[in-house]
């Protein structure tokens, strides 16, 4: 179930994120980003190696484009993109051209 609605963006927001990451995006990403671009899309994934909660939900897609005060903060793929060198992962794991997509509900 996709829930909205969906902040608008402009779509060379796409063409600002893929020369940033240095990467195009696959077509279906880059289309599922103009239908929906990001915010809240509710589901869970069932992941049975990850006990004792397999259960896992994602409740907040980072946005396509800027956030309410035009700007590629928290909560936008860019923003998001841009910090991803800060978090505790990026000192086990290559992030250059890791894209973070969602936001963990809890």
């Amino acid at each position: 179930m996709v829930i909205g609605s969906f902040r608008p963006f402009e779509i060379d927001e796409l063409d600002v994120l893929e020369r940033e990451v240095g990467l195009l995006l696959p077509a279906s990403r880059r289309s599922f980003l103009q239908a929906v671009g990001g915010e809240s899309f509710a589901y869970s994934v069932l992941l049975p190696d990850c006990g004792p909660e397999p259960l896992q939900s994602f409740g907040d897609l980072y946005e396509l484009g800027r956030d309410s005060a035009g700007e590629y903060d928290y909560g936008t793929l860019l923003g998001e993109y841009r910090r991803s060198s800060d978090w505790w992962v990026a000192n086990e794991v290559q992030l250059l051209g890791l894209l973070p997509i969602a936001r963990d509900a809890e």
